[in-house]
C-alpha cells in the first residue's frame, strides 16, 4: 500500500518565467493562531522555463504526524535562483486541508515581484 499523498497541480500566473523556479509544496499544522505553523510535509518541484501549466505535484504524508482533531492548510512559495529564499512567488490564498481528504488541489500562484 502507498504512503498517503496530496496530489493536485501548481498553476503559476503572469509572465512566464525565462530561468527555472523551483516551488515548495508544504503540509502546515495551522492549529496554534497565535505561534508558528509546523511544517508536517513538503516537496520540492522545479519549472522549467515555458512549462506548460499547470504543473503536478504530489506530497507524501507522514501518517504518524497525522491528527484529524487539527487544522492543516496547504501553501506553495517559488523562488528563481537556487540557494535563495522562497519568496518570489507563492499561493495568495489559503487551501485548508482535512485528514482523508481525496481532494486533487489546484494551487495558484502568483509573482510577488518581477524586477
Amino acid at each position: 500500500m502507498s504512503p498517503p499523498a496530496i496530489v493536485g497541480t501548481i498553476d503559476l500566473t503572469g509572465a512566464p518565467a525565462r530561468e527555472a523556479v523551483d516551488v515548495r509544496v508544504r503540509l502546515e499544522d495551522t492549529t496554534m493562531m497565535d505561534g508558528p505553523s509546523e511544517v508536517i510535509a513538503e516537496t520540492l518541484v522545479r519549472l522549467e522555463p515555458d512549462a506548460p501549466m499547470p504543473a503536478p505535484f504530489r506530497l507524501l504524508l507522514p501518517d504518524e504526524r497525522l491528527d484529524p482533531r487539527r487544522q492543516y492548510t496547504l501553501t506553495a512559495r517559488g523562488r528563481r535562483a537556487p540557494g535563495t529564499e522562497f519568496r518570489d512567488c507563492g499561493t495568495v490564498e489559503a487551501f485548508p486541508w482535512k485528514v482523508g481528504t481525496k481532494t486533487r488541489y489546484r494551487l495558484a500562484m502568483k509573482w510577488f515581484d518581477r524586477n
